[in-house]
């Protein structure tokens, strides 16, 4: 009842050479600090595995005197682009009337200027996307595992209202849809990584299994209650099976986007909350027209996390005022007054956040995070980079850093992809 998947960075820890030397002793560590990063209710249970891997590294980073043979490429711009953009908080603090969200905003953009840092100076050689990648699909399967049992697996399989019965249990036992389908659609990029770079001593046996995952995290988030996380499968999905057709069976290409397209309309006509009657219905239409018309207001240069929030309230309340009686009663804006009014209302789009704090400044550097890593790095991961990029660009449309996408997960999983010193297998093609 109290594990949250907020804002688990999955494989967070990978101890220095001179401590562990064992992969499997190593990964299992790494999965056991991740589960307990993933205790929520009581907040110093978070912070143990972020100590744990910064301590590790900082002890790691002086015997190693890394900072004397690192060799940075192109990447660097990408990592002082995340310097850059959690810097901003600080320089519009000084020209704004209000720091109510000044505090708040320093610890949830940190991991931005902690992985700038650590993206100049590198990991240590023992870091492997691999063992990433095993951990995000072990935290998946078990997660859909343990909360199919907490239903009961008859009553799952018999029930005709699998998504809402799926969807109140994970409430209870992880989280919302938001935070809980982007673990899951990068636990299926992790397998595509898998499938396709096959890394050193992998078996036979384990794509069997791998097929099983795939089957049981795409199913999940096919009868998810999420849009995003749904819509993301379908898109990151597509793109991948068109990319492998395209490198090793170009012939299938056809036959395969003949299957694809009506089978994509299906699914998604069948989605409820694609719908017509459940979109009029949406809320965040009016967030996002609060949201632009505060753009609007501190164009071109921003108002600052604070300033700038505050003024998304007012903007908020007025729409709000301002919508019919039918808009108010059908898209639930009696909640979104509320927390409008208590302060709690977040911008639910990531790019509007930028631009209302930080100006053309803050848009800029957030696209360049996004796109720059899309074209750098080798063959072999670019591919992977830019899927990765895509899912939380999609999340980003419709939520905000913090509060339904892990900055932690982010850098990380960024950092990693172009820190990894394994060469792939299939890097050639």
């Amino acid at each position: 009842n109290f594990i949250s998947l907020t804002n688990v960075p999955s494989l967070f820890i990978s101890p220095p050479d001179f401590i562990y030397d064992d992969i499997i002793l190593r990964t299992y560590l790494d999965t056991e600090l991740v589960k307990m990063y993933s205790l929520s209710r009581y907040f110093i249970f978070q912070r143990i595995p972020l100590y744990i891997f910064f301590i590790t590294y900082i002890i790691d980073l002086i015997i190693d005197r890394r900072w004397t043979v690192r060799n940075i490429g192109k990447e660097r711009y990408l990592f002082l682009a995340f310097i850059l953009y959690f810097l901003l908080i600080p320089i519009y603090r000084i020209d704004e009337d209000s720091n109510r969200f000044f505090a708040k905003s320093i610890e949830t953009f940190l991991p931005f200027l902690v992985f700038g840092l650590i993206g100049f100076l590198g990991f240590n050689s023992k870091f492997r996307i691999q063992y990433f990648a095993y951990t995000l699909i072990f935290i998946s399967v078990g997660s859909i595992i343990l909360i199919t049992r907490y239903i009961g697996v008859s009553t799952f399989i018999n029930s005709p209202e699998k998504t809402d019965l799926f969807s109140v249990n994970r409430i209870e036992l992880f989280n919302s849809h938001m935070n809980y389908n982007i673990y899951l659609n990068l636990s299926i990029l992790a397998i595509f990584y898998l499938f396709i770079t096959r890394p050193f001593k992998f078996k036979v046996a384990v794509i069997p299994l791998l097929s099983v995952c795939l089957i049981i995290i795409s199913y999940v988030l096919l009868i998810s209650e999420g849009r995003t996380g749904f819509i993301t499968t379908l898109i990151t999905g597509s793109i991948f099976f068109i990319y492998f057709l395209v490198k090793w069976k170009k012939r299938m290409i056809v036959p395969f986007v003949i299957i694809l397209i009506p089978a994509i309309t299906y699914v998604v006509k069948n989605n409820k909350r694609l719908s017509k009657n459940f979109m009029e219905k949406e809320p965040r239409i009016v967030i996002w027209e609060a949201g632009v018309n505060t753009t609007k207001q501190s164009f071109p240069w921003g108002m600052g996390v604070s300033d700038g929030r505050e003024q998304f309230f007012k903007n908020g309340l007025l729409c709000i005022k301002e919508s019919s009686p039918e808009d108010f009663n059908n898209r639930g804006l009696s909640v979104v007054k509320d927390d409008f009014t208590q302060g709690k209302m977040h911008t639910h789009n990531q790019f509007i956040w930028s631009t209302v704090s930080f100006g053309i400044i803050g848009i800029i550097l957030l696209l360049f995070i996004l796109i720059y890593p899309c074209f750098i790095g080798n063959k072999g991961k670019k591919v992977f980079i830019s899927l990765a990029v895509a899912i939380f660009t999609i999340q980003m449309v419709f939520e905000n850093f913090g509060v339904g996408i892990s900055v932690i997960l982010f850098c990380f999983m960024l950092t990693l992809f172009f820190h990894s010193n394994r060469k792939l297998v299939g890097e050639n093609h």
